[in-house]
């Protein structure tokens, strides 16, 4: 376990460092165009081969295999276990205060009206497709994970943030999620926001949370790739989302512990068609 560790935080170090390189290549250039935080698909999908040495890849570029495969059966001609791993990034792009342009996570300042003002936008999410789910978990493919990472840039101490989560496929609230979607959504897509109400909802398991200098030095907060707790469902999101929750007793300031209050919460209600609406270029 110990050379999984080291293995896996070398290539995260190394992940880091090229990330800084990219941050301090946006603000030089300054010229609206996005350099950092690009391409994390596939350093999800290494990180999770690492942490799991007996699997391998999808040996795919177009989207058309599993991310990670464990234990091929010949028998059946599926997998004792397949993964689906995610990566998202909260530092996508910001918005301009004074002239509301948007522009790159990392540039100094607006080149429409030379502010340096900016609201950080943090709307990125992690794609689930419901067909693949409802396609491939419980028969002999096995989907039975999915692997999540989502990456945060601190600007006070200028070091990123990473976490990873587990979600099991058998997660009652998660199937009812995922087949929400199937049966009423207008296209096939989750859209899952980080710690969001259906993330905690979905019983994710903390696996690392880790904070990256620009020297490639990890501090670590959690590390535990082999843990099974489910991370508490917060205070605050509960207090947010009362409406959705049956549970009329005092909340700790930790929260409340997913297995012993979970059934105390429902899923949100969602306009499932709605249209994007208008989509404009700026």
């Amino acid at each position: 376990m110990e050379d999984i560790k080291s293995h896996l935080k070398q290539e995260i170090s190394e992940w880091g460092l090229d990330e800084f390189k990219k941050i301090h290549k946006e603000k030089k250039l300054n010229k609206d165009l996005c350099f950092a935080f690009l391409g994390l698909g596939e350093i999800g999908e290494l990180f999770t081969l690492i942490m799991f040495p007996n699997s391998i890849g999808s040996a795919s570029k177009g989207g058309c295999s599993f991310d990670n495969r464990e234990g091929y059966n010949e028998a059946t001609g599926g997998y004792n276990i397949t993964r689906e791993v995610k990566f998202a990034s909260l530092d996508g792009s910001k918005q301009c205060s004074r002239c509301k342009i948007k522009t790159s996570r990392f540039q100094t300042e607006c080149l429409k009206c030379g502010s340096k003002n900016f609201k950080l936008i943090n709307d990125s999410r992690w794609g689930i497709s419901a067909k693949a789910h409802k396609d491939y978990y419980n028969n002999k493919y096995n989907l039975n994970e999915y692997i999540l990472y989502v990456s945060e840039f601190n600007d006070k101490d200028e070091s990123i943030n990473l976490k990873c989560f587990k979600i099991l496929s058998s997660n009652r609230y998660f199937s009812e999620y995922i087949n929400n979607q199937y049966e009423n959504g207008k296209g096939n897509t989750c859209n899952m926001l980080p710690y969001s109400w259906d993330f905690h909802l979905s019983g994710p398991i903390m696996l690392f949370d880790i904070n990256i200098k620009n020297n490639g030095i990890i501090s670590e907060n959690f590390w535990n790739l082999d843990n099974t707790n489910i991370v508490n469902i917060p205070k605050t999101l509960i207090n947010k989302n009362k409406k959705s929750c049956n549970y009329e007793g005092v909340i700790p300031n930790e929260g409340l512990d997913y297995n012993n209050y979970i059934q105390y919460f429902t899923m949100k209600k969602k306009n499932l068609g709605k249209d994007r609406g208008e989509v404009v270029r700026k």
